[in-house]
């Protein structure tokens, strides 16, 4: 078996530096944990989900070996099926979203969305996060305006990501850190034209996806301080 690893694009990787938490310790998303319900239960309030059929799964459950109880379990196996979660948090416009991921076989269409639902629909994704199956790519930004990230997604590995945003006058700005065992790096910054608060948190597969599995753990979502 082929041993998981991240692929850096070198160029950056030479200026990572290691920077420090600026979100506060509030949890948006604490009532929406799932590490207080049993293992293989369904994913109940405040969670809203969409999973039909044998060949589709949200259920509670975390990868094995790991420490944390706080995972959800998605599988897609059906290619015209769309699976997903969501849940509503107060308007935030600044703030950070940190989540792990894992997916057993290194591929998987993965989408963690930050959405505005009172916006049209092809503006309310306001930060979006994709992998896609077979190649590995990660992609994120906001609007449908996506760049690849400078890591990849190959076999199975535990993936550690925050992405803050700030809605700001000259649109919304999102950087990306992944973190591991040295610390937190920069790996991505950019900006899209369009900002607006969010109100949502959604994840999901799409209509498109033929076999994904894949868990999401330890998210929260937290305001950034101002100051």
């Amino acid at each position: 078996m082929s041993t998981k690893k991240l692929i850096p694009c070198a160029p950056i990787f030479l200026f990572l530096s290691l920077l420090p938490l600026s979100a506060s310790s509030e949890n948006l998303l604490e009532s929406a944990s799932f590490g207080g319900l049993a293992p293989g239960s369904d994913v109940g309030d405040p969670w809203k989900t969409k999973a039909r059929g044998e060949q589709t799964a949200i259920r509670v459950q975390a990868p094995d070996g790991d420490a944390s109880k706080d995972w959800v379990y998605v599988k897609d196996h059906d290619s015209a099926e769309k699976v997903y979660l969501l849940t509503d948090v107060a308007p935030l416009s600044k703030g950070m979203l940190s989540f792990r991921l894992y997916m057993p076989s290194g591929s998987a269409t993965v989408g963690i969305y930050l959405r505005n639902e009172s916006l049209d629909k092809d503006q309310y994704n306001i930060v979006e996060f994709k992998t896609l199956e077979t190649s590995g790519n990660i992609y994120v930004g906001g609007n449908g305006q996506r760049q690849k990230l400078p890591v990849q997604a190959l076999d199975s590995e535990f993936l550690s990501f925050d992405i803050e945003f700030d809605a700001t006058d000259a649109g919304e700005k999102i950087d990306v850190y992944i973190k591991d065992t040295t610390g937190r790096h920069l790996i991505h910054s950019m900006t899209t034209p369009v900002a607006n608060s969010i109100d949502t948190v959604m994840i999901t597969t799409d209509t498109q996806t033929s076999y994904s599995e894949f868990y999401v753990g330890d998210i929260s979502l937290s305001p950034i301080n101002l100051n």
